[in-house]
């Protein structure tokens, strides 16, 4: 069984650093509510040694409720999903992230923060990532995800919201959970691929570079090859239209297929963090398959 940090907490009645131990023992300067952009201005001015603080698991959740916004607009069809990063502090503490996209607030997309492990009652675990066992020593070549690079690939994702409307057939909250998972996937494959995935299989053939993100996240959420392949088709030609409609546009102003939408995101979050441009960890042809190949 997943055993998926709880996204639910106190926070909306309780001052965040009482519900956050990577608030109230790291990022001792803020206070609720946090923007994303506040978030990773404190964070770029930790210390390194705090900086350094790892990405232990990333996973997708999805909300099933019948009075969930999206899952009433789409009938059912759809549930919203989102984001849950864990980091593990100095103290041997883990702590979660989550990372939400909807459309109940101006800023949509939003950034909580909470101790409690326990996974809630009617959320979904779709996919995860865990970090590698201390028994499964790593390389000195292997990058490791940290609170840091997590904070720049925030700053990355709300620089492709912005002012923009949250819409049901385009940028919603599968595109932003996917958006943001498989990014961190596959910029982190290696460390990931000594850890433990969730689905192993599925998540295994993405990390190696043999499927691609949309034929991945479906095959996540759905457990019938009919299903799938229905799903992954509506998919494909939603994006496809978004990407022909926009084509004369730029920046994120413009849409792009699912795995070159990965790689433009590694690349603008290289950028962030003042790295080398060259697209790392990724062979760049992957991203001319578009949404990937169902097989």
């Amino acid at each position: 069984m997943n055993n998926f940090p709880n996204p639910s907490s106190s926070i909306w009645t309780t001052p965040i650093s009482q519900c956050s131990a990577l608030i109230s023992e790291v990022i001792n300067t803020l206070s609720g509510p946090i923007s994303v952009g506040s978030f990773a201005r404190a964070c770029r001015a930790l210390p390194p040694r705090l900086q350094a603080i790892p990405v232990v698991s990333i996973g997708i959740y999805k909300k099933t409720w019948s009075t969930n916004w999206l899952v009433q607009t789409t009938t059912g069809f759809l549930g919203h999903q989102y984001v849950v990063a864990t980091v593990r502090l100095p103290s041997g503490r883990e702590t979660h992230i989550k990372a939400d996209y909807h459309p109940y607030t101006a800023s949509k997309f939003v950034l909580s923060f909470y101790d409690d492990p326990i996974a809630p009652d009617g959320d979904k675990p779709l996919s995860r990532l865990a970090a590698p066992s201390a028994a499964s020593p790593l390389d000195a070549d292997v990058d490791v995800p940290t609170l840091g690079s997590l904070a720049s690939l925030f700053a990355v994702a709300q620089s492709h919201v912005g002012s923009r409307p949250y819409r049901v057939l385009g940028r919603n909250c599968l595109w932003m959970s996917d958006a943001l998972f498989y990014t961190v996937a596959r910029r982190y494959a290696p460390y990931w691929l000594r850890g433990a995935p969730s689905p192993d299989g599925l998540l295994r053939r993405y990390l190696r570079g043999d499927a691609g993100v949309l034929e991945t996240a479906v095959a996540c959420t759905l457990p019938y090859p009919a299903a799938r392949l229905c799903a992954w088709w509506a998919a494909y030609a939603v994006r496809w239209a978004h990407v022909r409609y926009t084509a004369g546009r730029s920046g994120a102003d413009r849409y792009a297929m699912h795995d070159q939408e990965v790689v433009n995101w590694i690349w603008e979050w290289e950028v962030m963090e003042g790295r080398e441009v060259p697209v790392v960890g990724f062979d760049r042809a992957l991203s001319l398959r578009g949404a990937g190949c169902m097989v």
